[in-house]
């Protein structure tokens, strides 16, 4: 139990430095997933515009999907707060004034 926990925090951790990667990663998973779902529509001799259609039909919403497997990649309170922190510096910065 604690060694899955140790890895689950372990693998969160790298997804936070590999960002960029796993992104093109998610995105090539998914248009290939859309590609295999309108071969299939086209092979049950559904019209080629009709068949991509279909498959995102299909598929389901594709941002929607992105930001659920993104939650589980990494902390999403962390990311949040550190976000929040940005702004917040950035607006103080902008206004000394304010300070």
């Amino acid at each position: 139990m604690l060694a899955e926990w140790r890895n689950n925090v372990r693998l969160r951790i790298k997804a936070l430095w590999k960002r960029p990667q796993l992104d093109r990663d998610l995105g090539d998973e998914i248009a290939f997933h859309l590609s295999m779902r309108e071969e299939n529509n086209r092979r049950a001799g559904i019209d080629p515009r009709e068949a991509h259609c279909a498959a995102r039909r299909q598929f389901g919403n594709e941002t929607s999907f992105k930001e659920r497997t993104r939650e589980m990649w990494t902390f999403n309170a962390m990311e949040t707060l550190y976000r929040d922190l940005r702004h917040s510096m950035r607006l103080l910065r902008n206004k000394p004034a304010f300070t």
